[in-house]
C-alpha cells in the first residue's frame, strides 16, 4: 500500500490536509493562533510599513554604423555616474546624499536585447516616475554632448589638415609657375 501511495503523490512525504485536520482536532487553539498571528502581521504591516513605488523607463541602444561603438556594459555604466546623479538631484530639487539617490536607481540590461532599463524608487508614484524620466533625459543629454564634443574635435582636426594641404598646394603652384617661366614651358 505504501508503494501505491508513493506512486500517486510523488511530492510530499505527508498529507498536508490530513495533518491540518489532525492538528485542528487535537489543538484548535494552535490553528486559531496562526490565523490571529497572520491577521496581526497584515495589520502591523499596513500600519507601520512604508510604501515604495517603482517606475521604469527604457533606453534602446543602437550604435551608429562605422563608429567606434561602446559595449552595452559600458553604456550601462554610463547611465548613473555621480555627475548625472548630481544633475538629477538639481533638476528635481532633491535633498540628501548622492549615495542615497544612487540607491534609489537600478540600471540593468534586458536579456538578449539592446534595451537598458532604468528603474527608480520613491515613496510617491509620481516622484518615482519623474526620477526615472529625469535620469534618462540627463543620460541622453550627456551622450549627445559627448558626441558633439567628439565631432567638434574631429572637425578641428580636419580644418587644420585642410589648411596645411591648402598651403602646400599654394606652394606647389608657385613652384610650378616659377619652373614653367624658367624653362619656357607653355
Amino acid at each position: 500500500m505504501t508503494e501505491q501511495a508513493a506512486e500517486k503523490e510523488p511530492g510530499l512525504p505527508f498529507d498536508p490536509m490530513g495533518l491540518a485536520l489532525r492538528l485542528l482536532g487535537r489543538a484548535p487553539w494552535l490553528l486559531l493562533g496562526w490565523a490571529l498571528a497572520a491577521l496581526l502581521a497584515i495589520w502591523l504591516s499596513l500600519q507601520f510599513g512604508s510604501k515604495v513605488y517603482q517606475s521604469e523607463t527604457l533606453l534602446l541602444y543602437k550604435p551608429a554604423r562605422g563608429s567606434d561603438s561602446l559595449t552595452m556594459q559600458t553604456q550601462l555604466n554610463l547611465v548613473k555616474p555621480r555627475p548625472n546623479l548630481a544633475k538629477v538631484q538639481k533638476r528635481l530639487g532633491l535633498k540628501g546624499e548622492l549615495e542615497q539617490l544612487a540607491r534609489d536607481f537600478e540600471v540593468r540590461l534586458q536579456r538578449n536585447t539592446d534595451l537598458i532599463i532604468v528603474s527608480a524608487r520613491a515613496p510617491q508614484a509620481e516622484t518615482a516616475a519623474r526620477k526615472a524620466r529625469t535620469l534618462r533625459e540627463v543620460f541622453l543629454e550627456q551622450q549627445d554632448q559627448s558626441r558633439k564634443s567628439k565631432l567638434q574635435a574631429q572637425l578641428g582636426d580636419l580644418e587644420s589638415r585642410l589648411q596645411r594641404v591648402s598651403q602646400a598646394l599654394k606652394k606647389a603652384e608657385k613652384e610650378l609657375e616659377v619652373f614653367t617661366l624658367e624653362n619656357r614651358i607653355i
